[in-house]
């Protein structure tokens, strides 16, 4: 018998049983709508955030930090050799000497081939924040060390979008305490920050407002609200609320564009034997938030799979079903000449077609869901936050296609102890069964 002529005959079956065959394509559909979705979601989260770093990020930029590799028991008791207090001073000044980064090594990062500029993040501690009519709030500052862009909803920036001497950037939120109604309002208004020096002796620092931040997402995919000053400023303060020669946990490292980024990378890290560094790229930042997109949508891709073996069972049920029902038929097919293999193959291409029309109903509910783009990113408020409207479900079409063709092979899987069952049948006996 014709392949052709089978699969003609296996639709005509499954037609003759439109309810059975309906609600087990529509149990296969809760299983492949999940999945699509899950694609939908991995494709669209990817490339949200692919959108974000290409708005925000600098690419060409590295962010170090000291390596540090605990040869020690790191719960192990510390021994008191002087007194409590000396003993507790000494080991925050070796923790120091650990964890920072001296000037001296910033200066072997600067002499490497393709580094433009190495920016050292400056610890700056601030007690209060003091506005023009003299109420003090908490808050934080923080030194913008890179060329990196930000998002304003005032003022500007000087060239290489740096912020001038004795000036800062100041949080959205502050529009109101400074009496503002509009961010425009506070640019080139004073404000006062109050801190303590290496003595503990207050002292003040008065700084004007060049522009105001758009409160949205910064550079490292999170909105900090802090009150931004150029490098020089904060090693400026840092210096006098340090005693000492001045150290720093981690540097920003921006390159000229004539080595690729993983070039220099792996050469500062091999500096001082390889025991000193680690160096972290924007990639890298970038693959870390797009891993955990990926696993989220795996999870959700695994809910759907489950669904999906639930289905498998109800697909042999069915064909068992089907099997009986049909015994009569199936001893008369065979009576007339059908092959073995052509009785199974029909009942292996009904259980294919319904995880076709399984598969094509999950797709068509999954494109459908897409749809309401507009109606997730409003609620998750996205534009608003990070300033990119990305759709976050983007239909993958080459996955989906795979996706029914992977529910068309599960359906046939399922419907192979049936479809044998249904082979083996001797005719005589069939024939007989009323």
């Amino acid at each position: 018998m014709r392949r052709v002529d089978i699969i003609k005959r296996a639709g005509k079956n499954i037609r003759l049983a439109k309810g059975r065959t309906i609600l087990t394509s529509l149990a296969i559909a809760v299983g492949a709508t999940t999945v699509a979705l899950a694609i939908a979601a991995g494709k669209g989260g990817n490339a949200y955030v692919e959108s974000l770093a290409n708005k925000l990020g600098d690419q060409n930029a590295l962010t170090i930090s000291r390596l540090i590799k605990n040869k020690k028991d790191p719960y192990a008791p510390n021994k008191v050799e002087t007194t409590l207090e000396d003993s507790r001073k000494n080991l925050a000044e070796a923790d120091m000497e650990k964890h920072s980064i001296k000037n001296e090594d910033l200066q072997k990062i600067t002499k490497i081939k393709g580094v433009r500029n190495v920016s050292p993040k400056v610890p700056i501690n601030i007690d209060t924040i003091r506005v023009e009519n003299g109420i003090k709030y908490d808050g934080s500052v923080a030194t913008k060390n890179d060329e990196q862009e930000m998002g304003l909803s005032a003022g500007k920036l000087s060239k290489n979008n740096q912020i001038d001497n004795g000036k800062v950037i100041a949080p959205k939120a502050y529009v109101e305490p400074f009496g503002g109604k509009n961010p425009a309002d506070i640019v080139g208004k004073k404000v006062v920050f109050e801190m303590k020096d290496a003595e503990g002796k207050t002292f003040e620092k008065t700084f004007e407002i060049q522009a105001v931040d758009a409160g949205k997402t910064d550079t490292n995919f999170n909105y900090h609200g802090n009150f931004w000053m150029n490098n020089s400023d904060g090693l400026e303060i840092a210096k006098k609320q340090n005693s000492g020669e001045m150290r720093f946990y981690s540097a920003s490292v921006t390159t000229d564009g004539t080595r690729k980024v993983d070039e220099i990378k792996k050469e500062i890290t091999a500096l001082n034997g390889g025991e000193f560094y680690q160096v972290s790229t924007f990639a890298d930042d970038k693959a870390t938030v797009q891993t955990a997109i990926n696993v989220m949508a795996a999870g959700l891709a695994g809910f759907g799979f489950l669904t999906l073996l639930a289905s498998a069972f109800g697909i042999i049920n069915t064909q068992y079903i089907s099997v009986l029902e049909r015994t009569s038929q199936i001893g008369l097919m065979k009576s007339l000449g059908m092959r073995k293999s052509d009785v199974s193959k029909l009942f292996r291409y009904e259980a294919a077609l319904i995880g076709l029309f399984g598969g094509i109903i999950g797709i068509v509910v999954a494109y459908g869901i897409t749809f309401l783009n507009p109606v997730i990113s409003s609620v998750l408020k996205l534009q608003k936050t990070s300033g990119v409207d990305t759709n976050l479900l983007q239909p993958d079409l080459f996955a989906w296609i795979l996706l029914v063709v992977g529910l068309m092979l599960l359906s046939v899987i399922s419907g192979f102890l049936p479809a044998r069952k249904a082979a083996k049948m001797n005719p005589i006996e069939a024939l007989r069964t009323e």
